[in-house]
């Protein structure tokens, strides 16, 4: 989270407001707040590389109505840079995912502090995201265990090149790895598959070890843990 915060009382000391009646030093007042929440969200938006959603207050409620504010009143601004690191994980992720009739790209979930959530911005205020695709060929296309990559359009894999640049890019915000998350609890399709595999195990006399249904769950993740 950024928080910037303008005071009429501190900004009449870079802006001449002497003279002015009450309403024209609330005027002048919300369009300096203006100019400099516009100079700071373009710096943000430079340093994520993407437009970060931010919301203004105006006297303690929110407002995108900068000139409501009153003579002697208060104008916040507040960045959250969370949401702006899962955005652009999430988004990394679509457009590199190999594309065939979408479902492997339609499956990439959000998980904030172990809750499903529909978007990034929904996981504003988690302190650990994880980004999971819930197909059972997820593995596939990372060329896990040594197998080649699945997909000629993902030669490198997807999760492991999103994870490694993104931990680059946001090494100063967040903690960001590749490892492997079990996708439970969702009627996924690798759930469907981790049952099926279980049962022709069972059919054909195989012993059926915690591990093996355990790993058949665990697919690759990208873990964002916010600094």
């Amino acid at each position: 989270m950024m928080t910037v915060k303008f005071d009429l009382i501190e900004t009449s000391q870079i802006i001449s407001l002497a003279g002015l009646d009450p309403k024209s030093r609330a005027m002048e007042f919300a369009n300096f707040a203006a100019r400099e929440i516009a100079k700071t969200d373009r710096q943000n938006d430079a340093k994520v590389g993407f437009d970060l959603p931010y919301q203004t207050y105006v006297d303690g409620v929110a407002s995108k109505n900068l000139h409501a504010v009153r003579p002697d009143g208060r104008i916040i601004a507040e960045w959250e840079f969370s949401s702006g690191v899962v955005a652009w994980v999430y988004s990394a992720l679509r457009e590199k995912a190999p594309v065939l009739t979408g479902a492997y790209r339609n499956a990439i979930s959000i998980f904030a502090d172990g809750v499903l959530v529909a978007d990034p911005l929904a996981a504003e205020g988690a302190e650990s995201v994880v980004i999971v695709s819930t197909v059972p060929y997820a593995r596939k296309l990372e060329g896990i265990s040594g197998k080649k990559y699945m997909s000629s359009r993902a030669p490198d894999g997807v999760f492991q090149v999103v994870a490694a640049v993104a931990a680059k890019r946001f090494r100063g915000q967040a903690r960001i790895s590749f490892g492997f998350e079990s996708v439970i609890g969702l009627s996924s399709h690798v759930e469907a598959w981790a049952s099926r595999r279980a049962a022709k195990r069972r059919a054909a006399g195989k012993s059926q070890t915690r591990s093996a249904v355990e790993k058949d769950l665990r697919n690759p993740a990208i873990i964002i843990r916010m600094r």
